[in-house]
């Protein structure tokens, strides 16, 4: 009798063992972006991480680099608002070539942009290309937010400056100004320099 107690005691803290792992498991799961933005007012030909002044009524691109890594291997799919405020928006793709939908907040004054990104143990890195117009002068705030998928914490804001003239104090800065931008062109891949 004690024998079969004994086997059955041991068999049932076995399967409580093996029902706490499975839940560990599951609340171990989680999703990390990764993000990084560029910028460019020379028609896309080169773009630059530390730039952060673009004029008022000139055409700017803004590129974002962003990859989500899971650290479980499993399917799904997470929605991204990527919200710009003051701006005449012209066009937004991402993957070379997809259209990434918007829609005109009036209240708030922004356009706020969806996309659809696929996390993966090892991802992909999606280039979305904002190309658009700075209507006024001031700081703008431009937020990424995630769906529920993602903790709340990931949320990202990027603050540039609409100026109606890029500050240069002399010509030795200017030069100064030209490396760093060259090297930041060459950092993100590209080969010409920022004008």
């Amino acid at each position: 009798m004690n024998k079969k107690l004994i086997c059955l005691a041991s068999s049932f803290l076995a399967c409580i063992l093996a029902a706490c792992s499975s839940t560990s498991t599951a609340k171990d799961f989680r999703l990390v972006p990764n993000i990084k933005f560029y910028y460019s007012q020379d028609n896309g030909k080169s773009y630059g991480d530390s730039r952060r002044q673009l004029l008022v009524g000139t055409t700017a691109y803004m590129k974002i680099m962003l990859a989500i890594a899971e650290n479980i291997d499993k399917t799904m799919v997470v929605n991204v608002d990527i919200k710009i405020p003051n701006i005449k928006g012209i066009e937004a793709t991402y993957n070379r070539g997809q259209n990434i939908p918007s829609k005109d907040d009036a209240v708030n004054n922004c356009v706020i942009y969806t996309a659809s990104i696929v996390p993966a143990l090892s991802p992909d890195t999606t280039e979305m290309v904002f190309k658009f117009v700075p209507l006024s002068e001031g700081d703008v705030s431009m937020s990424v937010t995630y769906d529920d998928n993602v903790l709340a914490l990931y949320d990202y804001l990027e603050t540039v400056s609409f100026v109606k003239t890029i500050s240069t104090t002399t010509s030795s800065s200017s030069s100064t100004s030209a490396s760093t931008s060259q090297s930041e062109s060459e950092s993100s891949g590209t080969s010409s320099v920022s004008a």
